[in-house]
């Protein structure tokens, strides 16, 4: 029988590595914006700006769960007693997870310009709806210009993508189901997707995406379908949520959660990467002129999809 004397990496050690390697990455991410956004100046086109913004949120999400690993205190003034805030880092990275989502089904999902503008113009719409009046009548004459002129916009975006629409090679059944969800005045956000016919090539389909099934959409070769669910649950008043809040500082399980965590924000990451780059070539020039140092937890894998593991 032989021995395997591969010795255990403990968790506070994996830990420290994954939390080293999402350092090195958010470091890059923001060089990588700001390269881009130094070169491009005038240059930019609607895609480009709203992209470099997600860009820009998803490094602030990243560096703000990096700062809780440091620990929070229960009462200000005493940092000698400090947690690892799981349910504020888990609510972050759902934040973090939903933008990347956002971002893959914007701007590298669809197939040509003119599918990229419709799904654009039906996420502005679904933005401006969360514009409202306040009840107090001397409030709302405050905001009554702007909660107008955002009637205005959907009405005008809302035509916009009608008419770009019709452009595309598409069944009756798709047309109507794209209809149906552009005259929705709620605010959820969704994402978007032209199925086609493999032999015609004629759009089938207008699939609507949610956020729990996207994992299917930004990691393609992974299983990760429980993963929005256990951020939901970690960060929503459920009763799991809470019962095992309760549970995790008795044991080291929440070691294991911050790992989890740890190990999604290097995922996510080198999504964010290869997505940003896919969608803006340029960025891809920059990307490739940095130190190999500096990108090898984010590019080893980029030319197939696969999401490489740190550790």
């Amino acid at each position: 029988m032989t021995q395997n004397n591969t010795p255990q990496i403990s968790i506070g050690h994996k830990i420290a590595m994954m939390k080293n390697a999402a350092t090195i990455n958010v470091d890059t991410l923001f060089y990588l914006w700001e390269n881009y956004w130094s070169e491009t100046e005038g240059n930019r086109d609607q895609f480009a700006e709203i992209a470099q913004c997600i860009l820009q949120m998803e490094i602030l999400h990243i560096n703000s769960i990096l700062i809780l690993f440091n620990g929070t205190p229960m009462i200000p003034h005493l940092r000698n007693r400090t947690i690892i805030d799981i349910p504020s880092m888990a609510s972050i990275l759902r934040s973090l997870y939903e933008k990347v989502f956002i971002f893959n089904n914007l701007f590298v999902e669809q197939e040509n310009s003119i599918e990229k503008e419709i799904v654009l113009y039906i996420w502005k719409i679904r933005g401006l709806h969360n514009m409202k009046l306040p009840q107090a009548s001397q409030e709302a004459k405050k905001y009554i210009q702007k909660y107008n002129s955002s009637r205005v916009q959907i009405k005008d975006f809302k035509q916009k993508a009608i008419s770009r629409l019709e452009k595309l090679d598409i069944t009756e059944n798709a047309k109507q189901a794209f209809h149906k969800e552009i005259s929705k005045s709620d605010t959820s956000i969704k994402g978007y997707k032209f199925i086609k016919d493999a032999q015609t090539q004629q759009i089938k389909e207008f699939k609507i995406l949610s956020f729990s099934a996207s994992p299917k959409e930004i990691f393609p070769k992974e299983d990760l379908t429980i993963l929005y669910g256990f951020l939901s649950s970690q960060s929503h008043p459920s009763f799991l949520g809470i019962l095992q809040f309760g549970q995790m500082y008795n044991s080291d399980e929440y070691k294991e959660r911050a790992l989890t965590i740890l190990n999604s924000i290097c995922k996510f990451q080198q999504v964010i990467v290869r997505d940003f780059c896919n969608a803006f070539p340029q960025a891809k020039e920059i990307l490739d002129k940095m130190p190999k140092e500096q990108t090898k937890y984010l590019i080893q894998n980029r030319k197939d999809d696969n999401i490489q593991d740190v550790c």
